[in-house]
């Protein structure tokens, strides 16, 4: 019922042109995502495959990339701009577009990457454990006051 309801939702036409295409494309995400996470329930040969993909997307290495992906988002476009914005300036007609947007990842990935996981453990983590602490000092307080007195 799930993935009947996630399909119909995946059908509707919003965005830009919407063709053919585009429609196989929703449908072939939300059953590729729908296959990953209930791999167990899939019989034969796409159980098999699709275990081993959602092993495969659950090991140390995605886990870390899960955890930084929020830094990764915030950092990617004020390392992206300048670095893009070099590489055409000095290289904008002596290299092909694909060589230039091999370069600017070959650049970017691994700085993007870094200050991100600088980010993530200078800022996030010890955010994050702040937040527990006040939820846990000042929100049992917080809720044995609104709580009426018997």
């Amino acid at each position: 019922m799930h993935l009947a309801l996630a399909m119909l939702l995946a059908a509707l036409p919003f965005g830009g042109g919407y063709g053919l295409s585009k429609l196989l494309m929703r449908e072939a995400l939300v059953l590729g995502f729908f296959a990953l996470v209930l791999y167990r329930m899939l019989p034969g040969t796409m159980g098999i495959v699709a275990r081993k993909i959602a092993m495969t997307l659950a090991n140390r290495f995605f886990h870390l990339m899960g955890e930084l992906s929020f830094s990764i988002y915030l950092i990617h476009l004020l390392v992206l701009q300048p670095v893009a914005a070099l590489v055409i300036t000095q290289f904008g007609h002596e290299l092909s577009a694909p060589l230039r947007f091999a370069v600017v990842v070959v650049v970017v990935l691994p700085v993007v990457c870094l200050l991100s996981w600088i980010t993530y453990t200078l800022i996030e983590v010890p955010g994050q454990k702040m937040g527990r602490f006040v939820v846990q000092r000042f929100g049992r307080k917080a809720a044995l006051e609104t709580t009426p007195a018997e």
